[in-house]
């Protein structure tokens, strides 16, 4: 049997007696893509009838022979525009999205003919840099500047309380006005605590000393400087208003100026309502410098020295509670007429400003080696059963911590006390018999 093989490309039917072999894939439409199609022909069929019709009656009227467009359904829409997919929707929300994006982003046409251009604003350091304020050299240049100015206008000025970044205004701030600001005194428990004042640490050369007050910049500084360097600035206090019903004075670590300033011609007593005093860590001695009032922080004039303790007791006759803890006080400063001074109340016919006696005397971190005159105080008991029995004598606690003090006397124990404390001291062992805290 022989067969003729023809190797020719036709769509036309095959005829009969012959084998036709169609090579590839055949494709197989889905319904969808057949319906298109079809309505594809008809829409063509319809257009080519349309066209031929409007071509052979082209002398009669136009609106008889006008012919409606045809109205596509929506998915004949989403055909065309490639949308019968999930994914083909997706990429065009995706594309609509970006390009509404774009027109917000867009600047518009009044924006682009009138631009406007933002002011940077600068940080301190670029004002500083400016004003050439980068160096202490810089300013100590400022400072010195407005000093002048000030003094060309007659106006006070104080060096460090002068803004930085503007060297050439300056104010001036009295201690009276320091010592009432509420950063100091407090009205509803008649209180004053003045800031903590140093002396320099160390001398970088020759000319390098300062008795400025350490401090960080901030609107406290002037008020700080305008306080009396003396470590109790008397003078100024009293002339407050707020000096007649003063209860609390807080003089903790003014160590700058170890001394007392006092008004001119006058020796007390002061502060008739002050029950609480505290001068602990203030370097002081079992003397006292004492300077009168218009010498404040000047060293070239002469001060006077006195006994601290009786200074005290004559200073403040209604104190009740003294912290003199960690300074430089030894055993000579504490006699018994001192003691008799300080910590027992006077009498009501003593014509002496009264004293109210002292109820906690805190000593601790001091050079104390022995407390013999306590022990004559405590003589005073004997033969009576408590302290009720000695008016005068008001003390409840005795803190004498962590000083020198190398044995303690049997007749310490005679004092009516409520808390004495001793430990820290040589002979911890032997002097801690005697410590009584209730």
């Amino acid at each position: 049997m022989k067969q003729t093989l023809e190797f020719d490309l036709s769509n036309e039917p095959p005829k009969d007696g012959i084998l036709q072999i169609v090579v590839g894939k055949k494709v197989v439409k889905e319904a969808w893509e057949l319906e298109i199609e079809r309505r594809t022909r008809l829409r063509t069929a319809r257009h080519a009838r349309t066209e031929s019709a409007q071509s052979s009656g082209a002398g009669s009227v136009a609106g008889e022979n006008r012919v409606a467009s045809p109205v596509k359904e929506r998915w004949e829409v989403d055909a065309e525009q490639g949308l019968l997919t999930e994914g083909a929707k997706r990429r065009m929300r995706a594309a609509a999205a970006a390009q509404a994006a774009a027109d917000l982003s867009r600047p518009s046409s009044s924006s682009l003919a009138t631009p406007q251009k933002s002011q940077p604003a600068k940080e301190s350091w670029e004002i500083d840099a400016e004003q050439g304020l980068l160096t202490a050299g810089g300013r100590r240049r400022a400072r010195a500047q407005a000093a002048l100015a000030a003094a060309a206008s007659g106006t006070v000025i104080s060096a460090e309380s002068t803004p930085l970044s503007s060297p050439t205004t300056a104010t001036h701030v009295s201690s009276a006005d320091a010592l009432s600001s509420p950063q100091y005194y407090d009205s509803s428990a008649k209180s004053l605590t003045l800031p903590p004042s140093l002396p320099p640490s160390r001398i970088l050369h020759s000319r390098s000393f300062s008795l400025a007050p350490k401090i960080s910049p901030s609107n406290s500084a002037e008020l700080s400087l305008a306080i009396p360097t003396p470590t109790l600035p008397l003078a100024t206090i009293i002339s407050q208003s707020f000096s007649e019903t003063l209860k609390t004075l807080i003089l903790s670590q003014r160590r700058m100026d170890p001394s007392f300033s006092l008004p001119t011609g006058q020796n007390g007593p002061f502060l008739p309502h002050l029950e609480e005093l505290r001068l602990d860590n203030c370097n002081l001695n079992n003397s006292i410098p004492i300077c009168s009032d218009g010498t404040d922080g000047d060293f070239t004039t002469a001060r006077t020295s006195v006994p601290l303790l009786p200074t005290i007791a004559r200073l403040f006759p209604s104190l009740r509670i003294l912290d003199l803890s960690y300074n430089n006080l030894t055993s000579p400063a504490l006699t018994e007429d001192v003691l008799s001074e300080i910590i027992l109340a006077s009498s009501a016919e003593s014509p002496t400003p009264r004293r109210m006696g002292l109820r906690q005397l805190l000593l601790r971190g001091n050079r104390i080696t022995d407390v013999d005159a306590f022990q004559s105080v405590a003589k005073l008991f004997k033969g009576h059963k408590g302290k009720s029995d000695v008016e005068t004598f008001k003390l409840e606690e005795l803190d004498l911590r962590d000083n020198e003090i190398g044995k303690l006397s049997a007749e310490l124990g005679l004092l009516p006390l409520d808390v004495l404390l001793v430990d820290g001291n040589v002979d911890e062992d032997r002097v801690a018999h005697y410590a009584l805290i209730s």
